[in-house]
């Protein structure tokens, strides 16, 4: 029996009513329905009574206790008996822990919220506590990310996921409200409506994490009040920020509940007991007649840098890559990259994911870092595929040993067939020749420079898949063509099925001839420069669709710094275990007993899930205009599975149960994955698309974001070595204003005490991403990241 179901049967006049129930409250003497029941977020019972019951009142009323509420793996939102488990450093070991401490000093708590991230995981707990004087007090509680772990009485770190998160992520085709507060956000859900808010009170709303919400159609609800305003206000701002920005009204409650009180908000108007349909229908009605909020000004071509969401992945990945990144100083997508397409070519064919009859997705990924050369993307490639090295090194060894043993049995068998052949010739001697020895297989994972031919041969040798590594992919791409003469021969459709474990077939005039492969599983992981991606992948690239099945990454470029971080020893040895569990997932067999992919479905639960996705997704497809990004995002719907795909392998062999069917948390988690590489390619396309003009202007806005916001004609010179003067600076800044990326604001303006040369400012609907790492400390350096690229992506680089 669900929580809800448990509810309800202590309940029997309870009525539905929108998309939950309604009853009277067992807690007092209630003439009228004022008691809400729903189902929250994983499973759990929310009850609410409008006329001021507590939840601990209500369920001592029903014979239960608050942890019946939750299901038993909810245990941060329970009222357990919460002994503590264990605080070890200054951090508790579960999040009731913590609670359980805050309680043993300002005694049971009256409410209490868990925020959780894109995967499901409780990330945040908020409690709060009614004062006698009518005042409340809140407590926030987070759980501490890093190797430690563990969970500590302070406030979520910034960027905070939004209350409801994976509801948000689960529905992205349906409108989304935004209340001031989670009591807030729980009425509308109450009332059947998909809603949210942003943790830390009125004045924190940007240190919320928005972006699960850009394109979509926005209502906000403030309080009437004005905190409520000011609220509206800053979570309008921050969805016009976004790309594509929120489409937002703003509606005011009173303006059809005229007796709100101040500070009124839509939890009132419910406990007011109007029916739910009927304050639904008004709220509709406030929402038609609303004006939209402004639209921002046009942001530059290409979007800005959005941080990858890790906190999407599941965590024997999610530790490894914020070490990978911090050991080697770059960013954590590419690590993430890296991580995902290694861990593809390890499942290979293995398994697949069948999406329905005749749709089925293999274990295939291809990635590229695109970074400019003198940056450490080389060493992601070599510590993410350090165990297949080591791996590869052992099995080739035993190659050698074997293809020894075969020589000499070879030669030994050429003895006894030459003697035999004489003793035949003679009609004495054994009527049968001596038996042929078989030749070793070489056992194989890792390639690298490799021709089409080569690789036909070792897929037949190891039919459950192959990952290619190379650190410069132009000598991938340059090498299609290796073979052609007069455009004939070239290795592309070779690999365009290589992608999806399609049939090969390649002849070839060598000893070889004709090498057929019957599901031809390579992944491919690369490193690539931002010019050189654009020479590599011309018109041709483009409309054959190579481009469009990689996977891409290109954050900002920063200074590499020094960093005394390592990829501790216990991280890299358990990457190595989960390697080697990849590649012991046993494979199914077909009628002749070869191997084939196991084919796994869509959890019954995962699959209403993908589906709104896809929908959406597909809108998304339509709207494109480009064609070649719109092919990049028609693959997604694909790649999507194939990530929900290794997520459920992860899972499967960290806890040592068989790979089964692909779940909700596994498509939850890849949707969140999918939809950051759907804004990374807008990206990259993007600046594909540019020209030297725009190219310059975007590089320009993106130090101006890393400096603040404003420059002057001065410190441009000082931070970049593309302006040789003050009088080049102040052009290029006027070029920007030109094209209405921002305004100078003269000294007057500032007002008194202000330096006195006059700035440049961007303006605020133009994003940029603004590096973390940053260090406000050089501002009077040179900042790397300007120097001209037009030199430094120029030539051809080979392998490092």
């Amino acid at each position: 029996m669900t929580p809800v179901e448990l509810v309800l049967s202590k309940l029997p006049h309870a009525k539905r009513n929108g998309k939950g129930w309604a009853s009277r409250c067992p807690a007092h003497d209630d003439k009228r329905p004022s008691l809400s029941i729903s189902e929250g977020e994983g499973g759990r019972a929310l009850v609410h009574c409008h006329a001021g019951c507590t939840p601990e009142e209500i369920v001592a009323a029903l014979g239960m206790k608050l942890a019946d509420l939750m299901p038993a793996k909810a245990e941060p939102m329970s009222r357990r008996a919460m002994k503590p488990t264990g605080k070890a450093g200054g951090l508790f070991t579960t999040a009731a822990d913590a609670v359980a401490a805050l309680e043993r000093r300002h005694g049971p708590w009256a409410a209490l919220w868990t925020y959780h991230n894109a995967g499901g995981e409780p990330v945040g707990v908020v409690v709060r506590w009614n004062l006698a004087n009518g005042e409340k007090d809140v407590r926030p509680v987070s759980r501490r990310a890093g190797a430690r772990g563990g969970w500590t009485i302070s406030a979520m770190p910034s960027p905070r996921p939004l209350y409801h998160l994976p509801d948000l992520l689960a529905r992205p085709g349906e409108r989304v409200h935004v209340g001031e507060g989670e009591k807030c956000a729980d009425a509308l859900a109450g009332l059947g409506l998909l809603a949210t808010t942003s943790a830390g009170g009125a004045n924190a709303a940007d240190k919320s994490d928005w972006t699960p919400l850009a394109g979509r159609e926005v209502v906000i609800l403030p309080d009437a009040d004005k905190a409520g305003e000011g609220y509206a206000a800053d979570v309008a701002a921050a969805l016009a920020k976004l790309t594509p920005p929120a489409r937002v009204r703003v509606v005011r409650l009173r303006d059809t509940w005229p007796d709100l009180p101040d500070g009124g908000d839509i939890a009132d108007v419910v406990a007011a007991g109007e029916d739910a349909d009927t304050i639904k229908a008004k709220l509709a009605a406030l929402v038609d007649a609303a004006e939209p909020e402004a639209q921002p000004q046009p942001a530059p071509a290409v979007e800005p840098f959005k941080p990858f969401p890790t906190d999407a992945l599941p965590e024997p990945l999610r530790g490894f890559v914020m070490e990978l990144a911090a050991a080697t100083g770059n960013d954590p997508a590419c690590a993430a990259l890296a991580v995902l397409t290694v861990l593809a070519g390890a499942v290979g064919n293995r398994v697949a994911a069948q999406v329905k009859r005749g749709w089925i997705e293999a274990a295939i990924l291809w990635g590229a870092i695109v970074a400019r050369s003198g940056t450490t993307k080389s060493a992601v490639l070599k510590l993410a595929t350090r165990p297949l090295v080591e791996s590869y090194k052992k099995a080739r060894r035993q190659y050698a040993e074997d293809l020894a043993a075969y020589r000499a049995e070879r030669e030994r068998y050429e003895v006894e067939r030459d003697r035999w052949k004489a003793a035949q010739k003679k009609g004495a001697g054994p009527g049968d020749p001596p038996a042929e020895p078989d030749a070793p297989t070489e056992r194989r994972l890792l390639v690298s420079d490799i021709t089409v031919e080569k690789l036909g041969v070792l897929l037949q040798a190891n039919p459950l898949g192959l990952l290619l590594v190379r650190d410069e992919l132009a000598a991938w791409i340059g090498a299609f063509d290796r073979y052609a003469a007069g455009g004939k021969g070239s290795d592309a459709p070779a690999w365009l099925s290589f992608f999806d474990a399609a049939p090969v077939v390649i002849d070839r005039k060598s000893a070889a001839g004709t090498i057929f492969v019957e599901r031809a599983s390579v992944s491919v992981l690369g490193s690539i420069q931002p010019g050189t991606l654009r020479r590599a992948f011309g018109a041709a690239e483009r409309e054959s669709g190579l481009l469009a099945r990689l996977l891409l990454v290109q954050p900002p470029t920063r200074p590499v710094m020094w960093t005394d971080e390592e990829l501790s020893e216990a991280t890299a040895t358990d990457w190595a275990n989960l390697l080697r569990a990849m590649v012991e997932i046993q494979p199914g067999t077909d009628d002749q007993g070869k191997p084939r992919p196991r084919l796994l479905p869509l959890a019954a639960d995962a699959k209403p899930i993908y589906v709104a996705w896809h929908d959406a997704h597909g809108r998304d497809v339509a709207d494109i205009h480009a064609e070649d990004l719109a092919a990049h995002f028609a693959k997604l719907k694909g790649i999507c599975i194939r990530l929900g795909l290794l997520f459920a392998c992860v899972d499967a062999v960290t806890t040592g149960q068989p790979v089964a069917a692909i779940g909700r948390d596994h498509i939850a988690r890849a949707i969140a994955v999918t939809d950051w590489f759907k804004g990374e390619a807008r990206r990259v396309y993007g600046a594909l698309g540019e020209d030297d003009e725009e190219r310059d202007r975007r590089r320009l806005v993106e130090l101006i974001g890393r400096k603040g916001g404003s420059i002057s004609g001065r410190e441009l010179v000082q931070s970049s070595r593309a302006y040789r003067t003050v009088n080049d600076a102040n052009t290029a800044l006027e070029d920007l204003a030109q094209h209405g990326y921002g305004t100078w604001q003269t000294p007057e303006q500032r007002g008194p005490g202000g330096p006195k040369a006059r700035r440049f400012v961007l303006a605020a609907g133009v994003n940029v991403y603004i590096n973390p790492a940053a260090d406000s400390a050089n501002d009077d350096s040179v900042d790397v990241d300007t120097v001209d690229g037009r030199e430094a992506d120029g030539g051809d680089w080979g392998e490092v």
